[in-house]
């Protein structure tokens, strides 16, 4: 009896450990979050609001407003499955279960946008824009000059749909295991 009340201590101790790295797991993917929107998204972002900000001038641009669009898009694209991710961390820094179909539909909502990146990768020309606004440049820059498959986008998102099975099948024994319960 001794022996199962001390597992349950030590079980009780790592749950501790594992919330309070799912809570700097979410501080310090949201940052990524920002970081990455402020650096992709921003510049281009400038360059449709040029018209409306009198005080940004552009100094330079290349590419075209598709492209800009592309890598936008592909911020986008790098950003949601990282927000999804600091939700999880959040939930399990909780005390929530990360077996739930709530997970599995997040991880497939992810799978979909890793394979949108690769297919926007595809696709993607040289684009470029700086600006100079009250003399701060700001600028982002997208290298691109032949099409190629993004393969380690599309291998993470193969691997994270077989792992979406992985999860389903515990979220199935969690469910088992409570009826037993």
């Amino acid at each position: 009896m001794a022996d199962t009340e001390v597992k349950a201590r030590d079980v009780e101790g790592y749950l501790a450990a594992i919330s309070r790295g799912s809570a700097v797991a979410v501080v310090i993917l949201r940052a990524i979050v920002v970081l990455v929107l402020a650096l992709n998204v921003l510049p281009f972002l400038l360059l449709f609001l040029n018209t409306f900000l009198p005080c940004v001038e552009i100094v330079s641009k290349e590419g075209t407003v598709v492209d800009a669009l592309l890598v936008v898009a592909q911020a986008f694209c790098f950003v949601l499955p990282l927000w999804i991710l600091s939700n999880v961390c959040q939930e399990v820094s909780r005390g929530i279960s990360p077996f739930s179909m709530a997970q599995v539909k997040r991880m497939r909502i992810v799978v979909g946008m890793i394979v949108t990146f690769a297919v926007i990768d595809f696709f993607l020309e040289p684009c470029s824009v700086l600006f100079n606004c009250n003399g701060i440049m700001l600028g982002g820059y997208v290298h691109a000059y032949v099409y190629k498959v993004n393969m380690a986008a599309v291998v993470a998102a193969l691997a994270l749909f077989l792992l979406s099975f992985v999860f389903k099948y515990g979220v199935m024994l969690q469910s088992v295991s409570d009826d037993v319960i």
